[in-house]
């Protein structure tokens, strides 16, 4: 099979290509082998005929004259036949004999046996007689008293080895196209599931990929796993594309109640005849404009981690000089909302290979939000263990914890839930969700008794020890 220039064969041309080298091959070893044997048959017959003529020749010998036993033996075609080919001729032909007595006496002989030499050795010889070759059979009968020699011209065998090919070698060069168009029926027939499978990703719509789900009798069972990856795949890819669509709607609708905000603001600062006005003006358009740059930093880390983490540069940090970083940066926050820190950590040193502003932004997520919803004179408890190879962090607070029906949904983007305080982006656990997957780790949100959340970080670790 032929292929285009720049481009591999198909599976079909792949398919059919072997098919007709194996069904070439497995005919050319048919055809040896008839060949073999229709040379084998063509040697088997004429021997049959030699030694048959001799039988035949020796029973008519008593008492009858050579013209008898010339009329016995197998006649040439008559003139008045029907003309046939030169092969079928050929192997009619009568079979040539010499008869003697026990005196070596000639006692009949056909017109066109050949001259040679008499031998004593009964049995099936090749004689090459005046540039022909024959096949000469010799029988001694009645302890030696007569000798009977029958001879076939090579040219009989030859032609019976031949009507032999032609009688059952054209069947076989009839089979070879006959394979040919089998098999290209049978490829084509036979990858039929996999064209129509081909339609049907075709009309996947790329704004809306559904699963293609097709009927399992539809499917053969070689291509069902392909079928069952391709449908996860597409299940994934329409919820991938929905969630960056209702990404960018919260998006787009968080910026715009601060950037309204702000257009405000700037027209109030306009219009404002007096300074003070004029300043508290500038001062709340000030913060519309620190609020939709935070908001516009957060969603650019949480892009940069969409990738599962490529990209992150890990370095050793320890994760108790980690939560005393964090703690320290909102010391004087959590003093001016009444409540208050409690940490319980190990003697042991615990270190994970991560990138240290993401752990601390990881962090920093998380205490927002507790001291965001922690009542005054309450606490947020971090704890840090071991357990197996991992690193535990688990943080505290004393809020009004999260519904069950919320719980789902916390670490969607832009979901802030109902914890008393609306005062977030609705980014926060998603970022830090996303900060964990990316150091290959898993976080879990709990309420418990009492009232509060906890937040259960897991993270592969490494101990003083192990090092």
């Amino acid at each position: 099979m032929l292929k285009r220039s720049g481009c591999s064969p198909g599976l079909h041309q792949r398919l059919l290509l072997w098919l007709l080298i194996l069904l070439g091959a497995l005919w050319v070893v048919l055809w040896a082998n008839h060949y073999g044997q229709a040379e084998k048959s063509a040697r088997r017959d004429i021997d049959d005929r030699l030694r048959s003529a001799a039988m035949l020749i020796v029973q008519l010998h008593n008492g009858q004259s050579q013209k008898a036993i010339e009329t016995s033996l197998p006649s040439p075609l008559p003139a008045t036949a029907p003309s046939g080919s030169d092969d079928d001729r050929a192997r009619l032909f009568p079979p040539a004999f010499e008869l003697f007595d026990r005196s070596r006496q000639l006692i009949a002989r056909s017109d066109n046996f050949p001259d040679t030499p008499m031998t004593d050795t009964a049995g099936f010889e090749n004689r090459q007689i005046d540039g022909e070759t024959w096949r000469l059979y010799t029988s001694l009968h009645a302890q030696g008293d007569l000798v009977l020699r029958v001879a076939f011209a090579h040219r009989a065998q030859e032609a019976t080895s031949r009507i032999l090919t032609r009688d059952f070698g054209s069947p076989l060069l009839w089979l070879l196209p006959g394979l040919a168009l089998a098999a290209l029926l049978s490829v084509w027939q036979g990858l039929a599931p996999l064209r129509r499978l081909t339609v049907r990703i075709s009309r996947v719509d790329p704004e809306d990929p559904k699963p293609l789900a097709p009927a399992e009798r539809e499917v053969p069972r070689e291509l069902q796993p392909l079928v069952h990856t391709l449908d996860n795949l597409l299940t994934r890819m329409r919820n991938i594309y929905a969630r960056q669509r209702a990404f960018t709607a919260s998006a787009a609708h968080e910026l715009r109640t601060p950037l309204a905000g702000c257009l405000a603001q700037l027209r109030l600062a306009q219009l404002a005849h007096d300074a003070p006005r004029r300043t508290r003006a500038l001062e709340r358009m000030r913060e519309s404009l620190g609020h939709m740059t935070r908001l516009i930093r957060r969603m650019l880390l949480l892009a940069r981690l969409d990738r599962s983490g490529e990209g992150i540069e890990t370095q050793p940090v320890t994760l108790q000089a980690l939560i005393q970083e964090v703690i320290d940066q909102h010391e004087q926050t959590a003093t001016e909302a009444g409540v208050r820190f409690e940490t319980r950590l190990p003697s042991e040193t615990l270190t994970i290979d991560g990138e240290p502003a993401l752990l601390n932004a990881m962090l920093t997520n998380l205490v927002d939000n507790a001291l965001r919803v922690s009542p005054r004179d309450s606490s947020v408890v971090m704890t840090l263990e071991t357990a197996a190879h991992d690193a535990l962090l688990t943080l505290r607070d004393h809020g009004c914890g999260i519904s069950p029906e919320e719980r789902e949904r916390v670490f969607d983007p832009f979901h802030q839930g109902n914890q008393g305080s609306d005062s977030g982006s609705g980014l926060g656990l998603t970022i830090a969700h996303a900060i964990v997957a990316a150091h290959q780790g898993s976080i879990d949100l709990d309420t418990v008794d009492g009232g509060g959340t906890v937040v259960r970080i897991r993270l592969p670790c490494h101990s003083a020890s192990d090092e």
